[in-house]
C-alpha cells in the first residue's frame, strides 16, 4: 500500500539524538507513512540504530550513501519519495505524537500543498522551551511569493 506521507531523516553524526527522533516517529497516532533515513556517510552509529529500528518497523527504510552534505541527502530522499506529502525531520528533532495526523488532516481538509506548523525550541543548557508560532500573514506571503 502506498504511504500518504514520507518522513525524511537525513543523518550525519547524530547518534546522540537519533533515538528520540525515531521513537517519536514510531509512536505517531497516524500510521500510513514511511520513513526514509538517509545515512550521509556518517562514521558514528546513527545508521546502525536506524537499521535496528527498520528491522522492527517495516515503515522505516535506511539508505546509505557517501558523504555529500545535507543537500545531497535531501535530494536523494526527495527523488525516492512515493507519497503525496513529505516532511523533513532533522534527527536532532522529534515530533509530537499527533503531528503527522494533524498536518495530514489539515492538508486534506483544506486541499493544500504546503502546511506550516508551530514549533518549540528546546535549549540544551537548561531544558527550557520556547514556542515559535506561525506569524499572522506568513502563509499569505508564501502564497503571493509562489504566484
Amino acid at each position: 500500500m502506498k504511504s500518504d506521507i514520507t518522513v525524511i531523516v537525513p543523518m550525519y553524526n547524530v547518534e546522540k539524538y537519533v533515538k528520540k527522533c525515531f521513537e517519536s516517529l514510531e509512536n505517531q497516532t497516524y500510521s500510513n507513512f514511511e520513513v526514509l533515513a538517509i545515512n550521509d556517510g556518517s562514521p558514528d552509529n546513527s545508521s546502525k540504530y536506524a537499521k535496528e529500528c527498520a528491522a522492527k518497523d517495516n515503515r522505516i527504510k535506511v539508505i546509505d550513501k557517501e558523504n555529500g552534505g545535507y543537500g545531497s541527502a535531501l535530494e536523494l530522499a526527495i527523488n525516492s519519495i512515493n507519497s503525496d506529502y513529505f516532511l523533513v525531520c532533522d534527527p536532532d528533532d522529534w515530533l509530537e505524537e499527533d503531528c503527522l495526523e494533524v498536518l495530514y488532516t489539515f492538508a486534506k481538509n483544506n486541499d493544500t500543498d504546503i502546511v506550516v506548523g508551530d514549533r518549540f525550541d528546546v535549549y540544551a543548557d537548561d531544558g527550557s522551551a520556547h514556542k515559535c508560532s506561525v506569524k499572522p500573514g506568513y502563509l499569505e506571503s508564501i502564497e503571493h511569493a509562489w504566484c
